[in-house]
């Protein structure tokens, strides 16, 4: 999908909640966005498989790798780095822990990082990603 065929109609959202939508199609996550700071921070797993990304965990260090078409993307609970095919990145807002259970990253990010275009609609508190 390409910019110009993003969703030309996206429902009012009467709620404050964020919604996310990845091409056109909208998103349920187990664990609600968040923002933190003006950024919206979302469940990893959900966020990484949705957008076709294998996912891997590292308990000890608390670090994620995510790999989608030779593209590794590694991020760390806490850390204001992350790193795209070993480059050295700066976040504004680190990958978190929510309620001891949910690790939550910025969606802009990891959706740009793994190729995707993203796009944020005010009027209807929406997220919007495309795979191009």
């Amino acid at each position: 999908m390409s910019a110009s065929t993003l969703p030309t109609f996206i429902p009012i959202n009467q709620s404050k909640d964020i919604v996310i939508f990845i091409d056109g199609e909208l998103q349920i996550f187990k664990k609600a966005p968040v923002e933190i700071n003006g950024r919206t921070l979302v469940p990893l797993r959900a966020i990484f498989e949705a957008l076709g990304a294998r996912v891997d965990w590292d308990e000890a260090t608390q670090t994620v790798t995510a790999m989608k078409d030779g593209t590794t993307i590694k991020l760390t609970i806490g850390s204001k780095v992350a790193y795209k095919n070993g480059k050295k990145l700066n976040l504004d807002v680190p990958a978190q822990l929510f309620n001891g259970d949910t690790t939550m990253v910025p969606i802009r990010f990891v959706s740009e990082a793994l190729g995707a275009k993203v796009a944020w609609d005010g009027y209807s508190n929406a997220v919007i990603i495309s795979n191009d």
